[in-house]
């Protein structure tokens, strides 16, 4: 007899760590003799870039901090006279915007588009701890620039912090399971009472 041997196929999970953007400034905190260079983040994404408040100032730089990821984002947009649905590939992702690599025609779209909506997923591990969600956030155009394949590449602001964005998802669904339990709760008080009376 001929013995079966079962080969147990082990899936090793991968760990994911965070992969910030390296600036491509060497040393990007040093001031340069023209006075040019600011520690502000050039988004200017959380406040003045004159301001010297330095709470401000390690938020604004915690904020802008980009991430290395490999999203699949599905982008929707209204440019004049047409309204298109399309997707894209998120290449690094911070709290206040997103790098998209798409076709040239939809870049040059983007750039005269009125409204823009995006639709991703963010993985655990890519960014910190407490963004893992899916995200349907509106987003308007910034740059664009383009790689060696020939490929597009978009840069684009939210709209609102996805810390903000977190937050305001996260208060709905405790403002949705408290009403729901408190419905509850109502129901059960009142069919002890009804029955009660009817006793």
């Amino acid at each position: 007899m001929k013995k079966i041997v079962k080969q147990e196929v082990k899936q090793e999970k991968e760990d994911i760590l965070l992969a910030p953007r390296p600036d491509r400034r060497l040393l990007s905190q040093v001031p340069d003799k023209e006075g040019l260079r600011s520690n502000v983040d050039r988004r200017r994404a959380g406040g003045n870039a004159a301001e010297a408040d330095l709470s401000r100032l390690i938020q604004s730089q915690q904020t802008g901090r980009r991430y290395l990821v490999n999203y699949d984002v599905a982008i929707q947009y209204a440019a004049p006279g047409k309204n298109v649905k399309c997707r894209g590939k998120g290449l690094d992702i911070s709290s206040t915007g997103m790098l998209l690599e798409v076709s040239p025609e939809i870049a040059r779209d983007l750039s005269q588009a009125t409204a823009i909506k995006l639709k991703f997923v963010i993985a655990p591990g890519s960014m910190p701890e407490g963004y893992e969600m899916s995200v349907s956030i509106g987003a308007k155009y910034v740059r664009s620039g383009r790689t060696e394949e020939g490929q597009a590449r978009c840069g684009v602001e939210f709209l609102e912090t996805l810390s903000q964005y977190a937050a305001k998802k996260k208060n709905w669904y405790m403002l949705s399971a408290a009403s729901l339990c408190l419905f509850f709760i109502t129901a059960c008080i009142m069919l002890m009472r009804a029955e009660s009376i009817l006793y």
